[in-house]
């Protein structure tokens, strides 16, 4: 029966040890007998020394071997399509033996919401890292996209002051005009060179995955997950990118509507006076993304009327993905 390395030892003086040690891409053997090196480079103490030299190099190896497939495992639960798709034409070990080497894991504890995100980042870290002529040009996109979906199942969105707001509550032009809006937690938005909101699925359930990937397409998209529900994402037109993204930070609408999608006649005059000619393409996103919750007001001017914004609605998941006004 093969003896692991915590085996008939005292655990206390050798785990933290053998974490750092197995972390190390050099084989263990190498270092048997190096005291000076194990002190050194590994900062072990002599009792974790001298409790490491009860241990034989092929055992070490046989538990890096397993750690390094309970890694992959993981890492496969997280982001079971790109995994699936980093395994074609070659075996679990030798994926595993690859990340490994490529993405040496952190041996310090942590969460299990934090060490689940790092295993993320990690393949993520590893997908982006592959030389281009060794895996499909759209497999970085499609690691991003898993991986954007992935960590926000990882998190719970905090509370926020930006409340959502009823539609007709800014159903006035010069009301919303002088919104100062943000978008919820929870919310993340990106660009991609592949439409990955199909090239996902058709990966996840295609027989023969190489006929189901699509050609270049730009897409943009944003996605969100409600405090204790799922995950959601929507495809957006490029307008409705550009003033969602501008919401990343607490910005009044007038102001967005000067930044995107609006010709110059239309834009705002002066910061102290609200534009009366708003883009009508960014008023329809901003209106939408309030509807659905994925940004929310923090107050309204008392010229308009309004002082304390606090209702609350659940529409239907919709999101304007319109282009520019024609």
């Amino acid at each position: 029966m093969t003896t692991l390395p915590s085996q008939g030892l005292h655990v206390g003086a050798v785990q933290d040890a053998v974490a750092r040690i197995l972390a190390d891409p050099e084989p263990f053997a190498l270092l048997v007998g190096q005291e000076v090196v194990l002190r050194e480079r590994f900062g072990l103490t002599d009792g974790q020394v001298a409790a490491l030299a009860a241990v034989s190099p092929a055992a070490m190896e046989r538990f890096r071997r397993v750690l390094r497939l309970k890694r992959l495992s993981l890492a496969d639960s997280l982001l079971p399509v790109t995994a699936g798709v980093l395994r074609w034409g070659r075996s679990s070990a030798s994926l595993a033996a690859d990340f490994w080497r490529a993405i040496p894991p952190v041996a310090a504890g942590a969460a299990i919401e934090e060490f689940r995100e790092r295993i993320v980042r990690d393949l993520l870290g590893y997908v982006t890292g592959l030389d281009p002529a060794q895996r499909p040009d759209w497999l970085p996109d499609l690691a991003r996209y898993e991986a954007m979906r992935t960590l926000l199942r990882c998190r719970q969105p905090a509370g926020w002051e930006y409340l959502p707001v009823p539609a007709g509550e800014l159903a006035d032009d010069a009301v919303l005009d002088e919104a100062l809006v943000c978008l919820a937690p929870g919310v993340v938005l990106d660009s991609f060179g592949y439409d990955v909101m199909t090239l996902l699925p058709a990966l996840a359930s295609a027989g023969n995955a190489a006929d189901s990937v699509p050609a270049p397409c730009s897409c943009h998209v944003v996605a969100w997950r409600r405090p204790g529900g799922p995950v959601q994402a929507w495809r957006l037109g490029s307008l409705a990118f550009e003033a969602l993204a501008l919401c990343g930070t607490a910005m009044r609408v007038r102001d967005i509507a000067a930044a995107v999608g609006a010709p110059p006649s239309a834009r705002v005059a002066s910061a102290q006076a609200p534009s009366p000619q708003v883009s009508e393409g960014t008023v329809a996103v901003i209106r939408h993304a309030l509807a659905v919750g994925i940004i929310g007001v923090k107050g309204i001017t008392r010229a308009a009327g309004v002082t304390n914004v606090t209702g609350i609605t659940d529409v239907t998941d919709e999101v304007a993905a319109r282009g520019r006004p024609r």
